[in-house]
């Protein structure tokens, strides 16, 4: 089993950046997504992780919307209401594990930005037997 994905790599956020840094942002989010060496593209994952939250304006810059009183606490992105300068980027990793069969796992690596007038999402979803990568698939939708 590859002891890189497990439970406690759990990675999610949702940041704001300068819409000016959309396009090196996207390239780098597309590149992570493709790398072929899984330990590779966990390592450049949390690296893309970390590089956003560096780059976060904050949500309240963007008038997004938050809720506490959901659980888990939700963000609201209304696109036609985004400025101009700005695009939202989510990210996040997840994990499945098979409850009849924990060396059955698929990891799912997720990029989303919306701008005012775009939604572009980029995933890639590897599924695991074992010792074995038994699919990997690259989605840009």
């Amino acid at each position: 089993m590859y002891p890189e994905i497990s439970d406690k790599r759990a990675l999610a956020t949702l940041v704001v950046i300068p819409r000016e840094k959309l396009d090196s942002v996207r390239d780098y989010a597309i590149y992570v997504l493709r790398v072929s060496d899984l330990k590779t593209l966990l390592t450049e994952f949390g690296k893309l992780y970390s590089t956003l939250k560096s780059m976060d304006l904050g949500y309240q810059s963007a008038g997004i919307e938050f809720s506490t009183k959901m659980t888990p606490p939700t963000y609201f992105v209304n696109p036609a209401k985004l400025p101009e300068n700005v695009a939202v980027v989510a990210i996040q990793e997840k994990l499945w594990v098979d409850p009849t069969d924990s060396t059955h796992r698929r990891v799912t690596f997720e990029v989303d930005i919306v701008t005012r007038d775009s939604h572009k999402k980029f995933r890639r979803i590897i599924t695991i037997r074992g010792q074995h990568i038994i699919s990997d698939v690259f989605l840009e939708e």
